[in-house]
C-alpha cells in the first residue's frame, strides 16, 4: 500500500525509429553533426544531457529529434533506440540503475518508487504514436499507452515494431495500477463488514489477501539498484514519517472528540500513543487504525532488500548478469519467506494476548511471503502467465475451492494473526491463488483503467484512502443517522462509542456501497487538501 509528493510530468515527444540511422560507425567514432555551411551545428539536441549522459552518444541527424525530458532530480533522458542496435541494450543512467528494471506506479503503499536522481534512461520507448503521460513519485516516467494490438501468440505489434517484451513492460505497469484499485476497494469494503462485494460469495475472503496484494506489488517492483543508505532514507521518509505525522493529527482529533463531544473512541493523548504505539499496535487513535500496516510494509521491504541486495549488481550490466546467473534466487527467497511466515502463524494467534514489539515482528514475517511471491512472479512466473483467461480463472477458483473445503476454518485477521485454524502452507496457498486471480482480473480491466481518470487518480492515491477512509465512514454515519430506524439518541451514542457500528437508512445494508463512495471521496479530499497546505507552508 504507492502520493503525498508533487508530480512531475515528462515530455511525451518521441521520435520515430529509423532503422540504421542511429548506429555508430564501426570504429566507434561519432559521425560529425551536420552544419548549415557556417560552422553552426544544426542538431536540435545539446550533445550533453544534465542527467549524466555521455556527449559521445550518437545522435540522429534526421529532423524532429526527440527532446530529452529532464526531471528536477537529474534523470537522464531516454533516446529512442533502434531495435537492431545492440549497443543500446545496456545504456547507463545517472544513478547506475538497470535498464531492464520495471518502474513501479506512483503509489505510497507499494513504496518502491525511484529516487529523484537515479532512474534509468534505458526504458524502451514506444515509437512516435503519442505516448501517454504518467505522474510518478519523485520524478516522472513516461508510460506506454494501450496500443492497438494484433496478437499472434508471441508477438504484439506496437507502432510497426514487434516486441512483446516492450508491450509487456508497459502493459504490466497499467495492470499493477488496476490491481491497486481492486485492493484498496477490498480494504474499504472489508471494514464495513456487511457487503464484501468482491469476495465471490465468501470464496475469496478479503482479509486473507487484500493487504497481501500491496505486498505482492511491492515485491514485484523491488529495485535493488539503490544503495543501502538511499533505500532506508527513502522508505523512512515515505512510510514512517507520514505515519507519525498523521498519528499526531488524529491524536488531536481523538482528544477533542472524547473531551468535548462525548465520544469514547481511541486512546489518551500521551507520548506512548504518539510515538511508540504506531510501531507496535496501530489502533491507538482508531480513526487512522488502517495505517497499522505501514510498519510491517517497511519491515518487509527492508528485509527483502537486505536479503536480495547482495545478489544484485551495482550497475545495470552487472544486475542483468546476476539476474541470469542467480535465476534460483527468487525461488530460494520465497522458500525462506514461507518458512518464516509459517513460523509466525504457528506462534502468533492473538500474539499470546500481547500487543508489543513481538507482534510487529510477527506481522512483518507473516507478510514476507507475499512480497517474495511478487518478486518471483516478476522475475520468473510472469512470462508463463499466458493461459486463456477463462481457463486460468477457472483453475484458480477450483484450487481455492478444494483448499477451503479441506480447511474450512482457514480465515484469520492479519492485523492480529488470530483465528489461524489451518496449516500455514494452506493459508499461503489460498492467498497466492487469490492473488493470481486478481492479477489476471486486473489485466482484463486494464483497458478500463487506461480510459478512466477516476481509476487512475484512485490508483495513485491509495495512501490517502488507507489513512483517511474511517473519517469518511464517520461523516457518512452522521448523514445516515436521521434515517436509521430505532431510538435516535441510542444510535448516536453507539456511533460515538463503537467504530464498527454502521447505521443504514431503513436498516438496509444494501446501502453499504454509499459508505464506500463517501469514504473514498472524503479520504481523497483530505489527502489533496493536506498536500496543498503543506505546499503553501513550504513556499512560505
Amino acid at each position: 500500500m504507492a502520493n503525498t509528493q508533487d508530480k512531475l510530468r515528462p515530455s511525451a515527444a518521441q521520435a520515430p525509429f529509423r532503422r540504421g540511422k542511429n548506429k555508430p560507425k564501426e570504429d566507434g567514432k561519432q559521425a560529425p553533426a551536420p552544419t548549415d555551411g557556417k560552422g553552426l551545428n544544426k542538431s536540435a539536441e545539446s550533445p550533453e544531457i544534465a542527467g549524466g549522459k555521455s556527449a559521445a552518444e550518437p545522435r540522429k541527424p534526421s529532423n524532429k529529434l526527440a527532446e530529452s525530458s529532464e526531471s528536477a532530480g537529474g534523470k537522464s533522458a531516454a533516446e529512442p533506440r533502434d531495435p537492431s542496435n545492440k549497443s543500446a541494450e545496456n545504456p547507463e543512467s545517472a544513478g547506475g540503475k538497470s535498464a531492464a528494471e520495471p518502474r513501479e506506479p506512483s503509489n505510497k503503499l507499494a513504496e518502491s518508487s525511484e529516487s529523484a536522481g537515479g532512474k534509468s534512461a534505458a526504458e524502451p520507448r514506444e515509437p512516435s504514436n503519442k505516448l501517454a503521460e504518467s505522474s510518478e513519485s519523485a520524478g516522472a516516467i513516461v508510460e506506454c499507452p494501450a496500443p492497438k494490438r494484433s496478437v499472434h501468440k508471441k508477438y504484439v505489434s506496437i507502432g510497426g515494431q514487434a516486441s512483446i517484451r516492450q508491450f509487456d513492460r508497459c502493459y504490466t505497469n497499467s495492470q499493477m495500477r488496476m490491481l491497486y484499485v481492486l485492493a484498496i476497494l477490498m480494504i474499504i469494503d472489508g471494514h464495513i463488514g456487511s457487503s464484501d462485494y468482491l469476495d465471490l460469495n465468501g470464496l475469496l475472503r478479503y482479509q486473507n489477501y487484500h493487504i497481501a496484494l500491496f505486498m505482492f506489488v511491492s515485491g514485484y517492483f523491488l529495485n535493488l539498484a539503490r544503495g543501502y543508505g538511499e533505500f532506508f532514507k527513502t522508505k523512512a521518509m515515505r512510510l514512517l514519517v507520514p505515519l507519525h505525522a498523521w498519528n499526531a493529527v488524529y491524536g488531536g482529533v481523538c482528544w477533542y472528540l472524547n473531551r468535548y463531544q462525548g465520544f469514547a473512541l481511541g486512546g489518551e493523548w500521551n507520548w506512548y500513543n504518539l510515538l511508540y504505539a504506531p510501531l507496535v499496535d496501530g489502533h491507538q487513535f482508531i480513526y487512522n487504525m488502517a495505517s497499522w500496516f505501514l510498519v510491517p510494509l517497511f519491515l518487509v521491504q527492508a528485509t527483502g532488500f537486505m536479503i536480495l541486495k547482495p545478489f544484485s549488481g551495482t550497475d545495470g550490466a552487472a544486475a542483468e548478469e546476476n539476474k541470469r546467473q542467480n535465476k534460483w534466487t527468487p525461488v530460494l527467497f520465497l522458500a525462506l519467506a514461507l518458512g518464516l511466515g509459517c513460523a509466525a502463524l504457528a506462534y502468533a494467534p492473538e500474539n499470546r494476548g500481547e500487543r508489543g514489539i513481538t507482534l510487529t515482528a510477527l506481522r512483518g514475517l507473516y507478510f514476507l511471503p507475499a512480497f517474495a511471491f511478487g518478486y518471483l512472479y516478476r522475475r520468473t512466473l510472469e512470462k508463463y502467465d499466458r493461459l486463456a483467461t477463462p481457463l486460468w480463472l477457472g483453475l484458480l477458483l477450483g484450487g481455492v475451492t478444494l483448499l477451503t473445503g479441506a480447511f474450512p476454518g482457514y480465515n484469520h485477521v492479519p492485523s492480529w494473526l488470530d483465528t489461524v485454524n489451518a496449516p500455514g502452507l494452506a493459508i499461503y496457498a489460498i492467498s497466492f491463488l487469490a492473488i493470481l486471480f486478481w492479477v489476471r482480473v486486473a489485466r482484463v480491466l486494464t483497458p478500463v483503467w487506461e480510459k478512466s481518470h477516476t481509476l487512475k487518480y484512485i490508483s495513485e492515491h491509495t495512501f490517502d484512502l488507507m489513512m483517511h477512509h474511517f473519517v469518511g465512514f464517520m461523516l457518512a454515519k452522521a448523514m445516515f443517522l436521521p434515517f436509521t430506524p430505532g431510538d435516535g439518541a441510542a444510535n448516536l451514542a453507539r456511533v460515538k462509542s463503537d467504530i464498527w457500528y454502521y447505521p443504514f437508512p431503513g436498516g438496509d445494508e444494501n446501502y453499504a456501497w454509499i459508505y464506500i463512495a463517501i469514504s473514498m471521496v472524503i479520504a481523497l479530499l483530505a489527502g489533496f487538501t493536506s498536500r496543498k497546505i503543506y505546499g503553501i507552508i513550504r513556499r512560505n
